[in-house]
């Protein structure tokens, strides 16, 4: 009967309302979003509802947060990622860890871990229910990127690629593996002059 469902609002890409069902969606209760510096979209996230407690509700988008329906108004929300905040939503993490940015998708894993996927690739927060948790890479050695646009230089016979979130890199020799990032955030579309 635990429903949550989030709403975007088209012309600013953001999810002002965060509902939540007790009673498989005939009433709703709206927990809006955490404001701020809080950017949320459903192009980049998701929407998460805690299996082993009903009252949180994880969304992710830039970053991720938690809703604690049982809370007071006003207080529901707690960043999940940098250091623990001194002020509402009071929240962080035991060791100012945080994820790569831009969440695409989340999970439990068996030991009651949130499992996040993002454009910096896989990462586990322990005990997503308070601050004395912290972020973890899952990545490897797995190199993370999701390239938008690659092109050629025919000059140096090397390839650039932008990537989502990941910046331009540019491959370090012909036929090498190995590449540098050569301008950081998003690459978007590169071009050889």
């Amino acid at each position: 009967n635990i429903v949550s469902v989030a709403i975007q609002d088209a012309n600013s890409n953001q999810i002002p309302h965060l509902f939540w069902s007790n009673t498989g969606g005939t009433n709703w209760i709206d927990f809006g979003s955490p404001g701020g510096t809080a950017t949320f979209s459903l192009d980049i996230g998701s929407v998460l509802v805690d299996p082993n407690n009903s009252n949180y509700v994880y969304a992710t988008g830039v970053a991720p947060w938690r809703c604690d329906f049982s809370q007071p108004a006003g207080s529901q929300w707690a960043q999940l990622y940098g250091p623990i905040a001194a002020t509402p939503p009071n929240e962080g993490t035991i060791d100012s860890s945080s994820p790569h940015s831009d969440g695409r998708q989340m999970a439990f894993d068996l030991s009651s871990n949130l499992v996040l996927v993002c454009d910096g690739g896989i990462y586990r927060r322990s005990n997503p229910h308070s601050s004395s948790g912290g972020w973890s890479s899952l990545n490897g050695n797995l190199q993370v990127g999701e390239i938008y646009r690659i092109t050629y230089d025919p000059l140096f016979q090397v390839c650039v690629a932008g990537t989502q979130d990941n910046g331009t890199q540019r491959q370090d020799s012909p036929g090498n593996l190995l590449w540098t990032e050569i301008y950081g955030s998003d690459g978007g579309e590169p071009a050889i002059d």
